[in-house]
């Protein structure tokens, strides 16, 4: 993901970008250890220092997660993602989510 991001902000494409900014709130919630946001943001740091390596993405610009939603992005629709990642479990039910659906997986399109 840290790739498509990166590709995503070089291209000038709005949209799917992280801020590197954390509210007062989220800052102290990564203070705290050990907790679920401590891990989160060691983990999303070391994934950015990643971002410098080579692209095992090809050069993608798109990514969603796939948590068993109905519909797909448009630029998803028709198309077979050129990587799929996970599965992952997610313990946050998502908005749109099957309520059979623990999982979520991520697909990079070009």
């Amino acid at each position: 993901m840290s790739h498509v991001i990166h590709k995503r902000a070089s291209a000038g494409i709005l949209g799917g970008l992280g801020s590197d900014e954390l509210s007062p709130k989220e800052a102290t919630a990564t203070r705290g250890f050990p907790s679920k946001a401590y891990d989160a943001f060691g983990a999303s740091r070391y994934e950015a220092l990643r971002a410098n390596g080579p692209d095992p993405t090809g050069g993608a610009t798109h990514f969603y997660m796939d948590f068993g939603q109905k519909s797909v992005p448009s630029f998803a629709k028709g198309k077979s993602p050129i990587a799929v990642y996970g599965p992952f479990q997610n313990t946050v039910r998502e908005r749109g989510a099957r309520h059979d659906q623990g999982l979520e997986y991520i697909k990079v399109f070009e």
